[in-house]
């Protein structure tokens, strides 16, 4: 499926892979790195399921202020494991 070959190409196997069809892959950015490590490329995790959008537009802006690392949040509606409808909260780092 669609979803299954996104999580994977996005290393979210732990999230739901309904939510991780919408997360576009190309928001991959470059973080910084120290010395002459090579640097790493950004990417998007599942972090939580919510019920509401605006409690997961909430929670990723709450994410996102909590630590610098996080680059961006976008919440997806999908299907949770127990088959209901919810909205996956994703952070980009």
């Amino acid at each position: 499926m669609l979803g299954s070959a996104l999580a994977l190409a996005l290393g979210a196997l732990a999230a739901p892979t309904q939510a991780a069809s919408a997360v576009d892959a190309s928001h991959a950015a470059d973080t910084a790195s120290s010395g002459s490590a090579p640097a790493k490329k950004a990417s998007w995790h599942f972090w939580k399921s919510y019920w509401h959008d605006d409690q997961c537009r909430s929670a990723g802006k709450r994410v996102l202020a909590s630590n610098p690392r996080y680059m961006a949040a976008a919440c997806l509606s999908g299907t949770g494991t127990d088959g209901k409808p919810k909205w996956h909260l994703y952070i980009l780092y």
